[in-house]
């Protein structure tokens, strides 16, 4: 195992990587996710999981602003899957079963390009999964 310490080495390390797997944690990193990492192992060579979130968040915030944004940070997930449940029924509803995923399509390449600030862009032609 590797840890990278910082947002300018995960760069480096992400632009030597052809394929990168990612295996989404809060930090908390048990039995189950270490059976994801074997299992993202199989399709690539380098295997990313989010726990650096966790760690960025209580790096870049302090006092109260820190309670704030773990507590967006924690829910920002669980708010999503809520919303898409609603939003994508009431869109399959109204404009038939191939709209939400039109509507998902063109949200996650917005949201992507958000995280490109931090996150290496996807323009240099790996390929993600996870």
């Amino acid at each position: 195992m590797e840890v990278i310490g910082s947002i300018r080495e995960l760069r480096q390390r992400l632009q030597r990587e052809p394929t990168v797997a990612c295996v989404p944690t809060m930090g908390n990193i048990h039995e189950g996710h270490l059976r994801l990492v074997k299992i993202a192992q199989q399709h690539a060579p380098f295997v990313v999981t989010t726990i650096f979130f966790t760690k960025m968040v209580v790096d870049w915030f302090a006092g109260r602003e820190l309670a704030t944004a773990m507590a967006v940070l924690v829910m920002s997930w669980p708010f999503g899957i809520a919303l898409g449940q609603v939003g994508h029924g009431w869109l399959a509803e109204m404009q038939g079963w191939r709209a939400p995923f039109v509507a998902a399509s063109l949200y996650c390449p917005r949201v992507g390009t958000r995280r490109s600030r931090l996150l290496p862009s996807a323009a240099t032609g790996r390929r993600l999964i996870g």
